[in-house]
């Protein structure tokens, strides 16, 4: 989770952590909730593709 960018890393805690919707996450972070949703669809791309790195050694 280091390695995501700040909003990607609030985005993912609001939504799985804190289990805000969409609209309310983008609220938080100032943005409309198709933004939320492609911050936090984006950060779990980049965590998947994390994964795989880390599996395949």
């Amino acid at each position: 989770m280091e390695g995501l960018p700040e909003r990607q890393r609030l985005a993912i805690y609001l939504r799985y952590r804190a289990d805000l919707p969409y609209e309310e996450i983008g609220a938080i972070l100032g943005i409309v909730p198709a933004s939320a949703r492609s911050h936090v669809s984006r950060a779990l791309d980049a965590l998947r593709a994390e994964l795989g790195e880390e599996g395949s050694r």
